[in-house]
């Protein structure tokens, strides 16, 4: 096989590598997602799930990360944590 050839080859398998991770990555976050949807409503939790946002005011985000709130400005697109 030339050089040409295995170059294109390995070309080949670098991007489906890529591709699996994407896929792997995101089948992760799908798996997560539904995980907590389910313990939630099971127990009965209303409150913030993983990932989520609501409206605080005029154009004022509370953004809920993994536990973490953030609020987020977008008058001012400034992002400050509220710990």
């Amino acid at each position: 096989m030339s050089r040409a050839g295995r170059k294109k080859t390995e070309n080949k398998l670098k991007r489906l590598f890529k591709i699996c991770i994407l896929i792997q990555i995101t089948l992760l976050i799908c798996g997560l997602l539904a995980v907590d949807f389910q313990i939630r409503t099971t127990l009965g939790i209303d409150e913030v799930s993983l990932i989520s946002y609501k409206q605080e005011g005029e154009g004022r985000y509370i953004i809920h990360i993994m536990g973490n709130s953030y609020l987020f400005d977008v008058s001012t697109y400034r992002i400050q944590n509220m710990r």
